[in-house]
């Protein structure tokens, strides 16, 4: 089916960019599913649980937008779907500029909060108790939403030169086009969020190696203890640094590079072509690292899909700190963030493949209607059910976040001893 539409004499990044497109939803929805499968089913409740899926439910989204842009190509409706260049733009370039635009900062924004709250666990375990709660919890996640919300309208509403100098047919001028508020909001926080990322990156490698040269001088002697933790470690930094190595070509061009380099630097402009013309397989391979190396640094899904290949039964959902045997999907949990972005997400392109078909602004309309009404239900939901984060994000042996779960393991195990007594009497 590929081969009608790709002249493969005439390979160019475009073509590359559209095969790859055609490829990359079949993975990332195969692993994005899974995801959200153990999310729903096997793992509870727990801070990695909410992080798993608030960067995965934005994920989906995105491969549900390119399984509709493939469809729409086959179908050659999908002139408007792609960044806007040039002067010939409707309303529905925004409404794709927006959803590129979003599902960029949401990865980046929670990608500096998981660093950040991995920082915070090893270097101030006392902090990270008192952040570790629901509320809290909560406050940030929604945060993180709200900041790339925030930042995809601004960029929305920017010109986006990149796409006008590589994309627009009708020639690129740096100075026609005079430099916008919301271009430098973009542009520092693109830069600022892309330091602080590799910032806490560089802080994180160095209180890895100092916690565990720490534990060693306070004479900690459980070798599995220790070969656990030293390899949930090495999980999180191979979680964090797949995905991040695509934010560089994201974080350099930017609207204010092609506002100072108005001459062809050589490199630079290298690697901002293959940015604008390839931004959709960036952002999928990015978010394809990004929800496979969930499975690998989470020690609760990591467990949880290795005992359901294995078909052991019952399904545990192991954690050293918290072992349970889940039979049905517990209740009375904390509804998720992504819940709210999933209905975001569905809402607009419900209303994108309406509006290509009938093109009734009425559509626009429903659907923010909708959205409005089904966000105020979720957070009335999250305030009714809310609980405290039953296990720890990184599951670190020393810094339990509830300790009335001890209480009771503990008390357990002695009652077990004195059971092993009697019987031995």
């Amino acid at each position: 089916m590929l081969s009608r539409y790709v002249d493969y004499s005439h390979i160019s990044l475009t073509v590359v960019n559209q095969i790859i497109s055609y490829i990359t939803p079949f993975p990332l929805t195969v692993v994005n599913l899974i995801v959200i499968w153990l999310s729903w089913r096997k793992v509870l409740p727990c801070l990695s649980r909410t992080f798993a899926i608030n960067i995965t439910i934005p994920s989906f989204g995105y491969n549900l937008y390119l399984i509709m842009l493939n469809i729409l190509g086959v179908l050659k409706m999908d002139e408007h779907f792609g960044f806007r260049s040039g002067n010939d733009t409707i309303f529905l370039d925004y409404v794709t500029d927006f959803v590129l635009y979003y599902f960029t900062y949401a990865y980046r924004t929670l990608a500096i909060l998981i660093i950040l709250l991995t920082y915070l666990s090893f270097t101030r375990p006392t902090v990270y108790q008192r952040v570790n709660n629901t509320r809290e919890m909560i406050m940030m996640f929604a945060g993180s939403h709200s900041l790339a919300l925030l930042c995809s309208l601004a960029a929305t509403a920017a010109p986006n030169r990149a796409s006008q100098k590589y994309l627009s047919k009708e020639g690129y001028d740096a100075d026609s086009t005079p430099i916008s508020p919301f271009e430098v909001v973009t542009g520092l926080v693109d830069s600022l969020t892309f330091v602080v990322l590799v910032a806490l990156y560089i802080t994180s490698i160095k209180a890895i190696i100092s916690f565990k040269r720490r534990n060693a001088k306070l004479g900690i002697s459980s070798a599995a203890k220790q070969r656990r933790l030293q390899a949930l470690l090495y999980a999180t930094l191979v979680f964090i640094t797949p995905p991040s190595i695509f934010l560089i070509p994201n974080s350099v061009c930017i609207n204010l590079t092609f506002v100072v380099f108005t001459n062809p630097v050589p490199v630079l402009d290298q690697i901002c072509e293959v940015k604008i013309e390839m931004f959709a397989t960036l952002l999928s391979m990015r978010l394809l690292l990004a929800s496979s190396m969930l499975l690998v640094a989470f020690g609760d899904y990591r467990r949880a899909l290795v005992n359901y290949v294995r078909k052991q039964k019952p399904m545990f959902t192991f954690s050293k700190k918290n072992t349970k045997t889940v039979k049905k999907r517990p209740t009375g949990k904390v509804v998720d963030i992504g819940v709210v972005v999933l209905a975001i997400v569905s809402a607009i392109f419900v209303s994108i493949v309406v509006m290509q078909i009938v093109h009734k602004t009425v559509v626009i309309t429903i659907a923010c209607m909708w959205t409005a009404c089904f966000t105020v239900v979720i957070f009335m939901r999250m305030h009714k059910n809310a609980k405290k984060v039953p296990c720890d994000l990184l599951e670190n042996y020393d810094y339990t976040c509830d300790r009335e779960l001890d209480k009771e393991r503990r008390m357990a195990l002695q009652k077990e001893k004195e059971q092993q007594r009697m019987n031995r009497n």
